[in-house]
């Protein structure tokens, strides 16, 4: 298994459909460590959270991890109210959440909603 760790910059914007439709199919890339940068997102609804659970739930089954970093201060106030801080854990970096994850070089994969 590779030490890499993929990162996603998720520049596109607000909504849990855009969300959670582009996000999908990254996720099912072979990674099994992701880091999913958030700053730009103000807010997570309710449909964006429960694909977050899923996609960690399925990084899990197979060993693997899913944490953000950069998320804004209401994106964790609202994971945290959840009871969700301690399930998707949240990084101030880049750096720092992939170093919770083994380190490793970082794989990043910029998310903007435009297609490729």
């Amino acid at each position: 298994m590779s030490r890499s760790i993929s990162a996603i910059r998720y520049q596109a914007p607000d909504g849990d459909a855009s969300f959670v439709e582009l996000l999908t199919p990254v996720f099912e890339d072979d990674g099994l460590r992701w880091v999913l940068c958030l700053k730009p997102r103000a807010f997570l609804g309710s449909a964006a959270i429960g694909a977050l659970i899923r996609w960690q739930r399925r990084l899990r089954e197979r060993d693997g991890m899913l944490v953000l970093a950069q998320a804004g201060r209401e994106v964790r106030r609202v994971l945290r109210m959840l009871g969700l801080d301690e399930v998707l854990p949240v990084f101030e970096t880049e750096a720092e959440a992939g170093e919770h994850l083994g380190g490793g070089k970082l794989r990043v994969r910029v998310v903007d909603g435009e297609i490729a």
